[in-house]
């Protein structure tokens, strides 16, 4: 008799410590959690307003944080979300089409389709962008950035290959994959020098 007890008396502890160690893991996971919180939209445009001014006030000085990530949390013309994407939209169609006369990598029927791949990517894109810089942060700097680079191409490709197949087409992957590079470096050193324009202006 004093066995079973004793058996259940250990039953009984082994089950209130297994239940005591799924709520501290419950805890961790909330704490976890809670280190990285879903940002707001504006609340996020802020911050990235922020990092720019720290970034100027250290002037010279080399910057750890990775070219890739820097681009991206630089890419804010404006901290309301519908002016930032019409800006990035008049970008990205100065830049492609362009490119698209240029290069000669694509072939397309007539420029409203240049007009309409444009802005169906750069929809995608802000999208793409905002999500992973308010879900998936831990990521971007765990990849030095280089989701982005991918999530475009990734874009590009769906639009290249299911949207526009018949009226705007690359002529094969890897000139799509160049393409998606020179643009995104072009972008960064064009909008690069137009934030630092607008700086200069609202400092006048």
């Amino acid at each position: 008799m004093k066995d079973d007890q004793e058996k259940n008396k250990e039953e009984q502890q082994e089950q209130n410590d297994h239940e005591k160690t799924e709520e501290q893991d419950d805890q961790q996971e909330q704490k976890e959690e809670k280190k990285v919180p879903d940002l707001d939209i504006e609340e996020l445009m802020k911050e990235l307003q922020k990092l720019e001014e720290v970034k100027k006030q250290q002037g010279g000085k080399k910057s750890k944080m990775p070219k890739m990530i820097t681009i991206e949390f630089g890419g804010v013309f404006h901290p309301n979300l519908i002016v930032n994407t019409v800006f990035y939209f008049i970008l990205n169609l100065a830049i492609m089409s362009i490119l698209f006369e240029v290069l000669s990598f694509a072939v397309y029927q007539d420029s409203i389709f240049i007009i309409m791949f444009v802005a169906a990517y750069t929809l995608l894109e802000m999208m793409f962008r905002i999500y992973m810089m308010t879900h998936h942060l831990r990521l971007v700097f765990k990849t030095f950035g280089l989701i982005f680079y991918i999530g475009y191409l990734f874009i590009f490709y769906i639009l290249d290959s299911f949207v526009f197949d018949r009226y705007l087409y690359f002529l094969n992957e890897t000139l799509l994959v160049v393409f998606v590079a020179i643009f995104a470096l072009i972008r960064y050193v064009i909008s690069f020098y137009i934030r630092q324009n607008f700086r200069k202006r609202n400092l006048r």
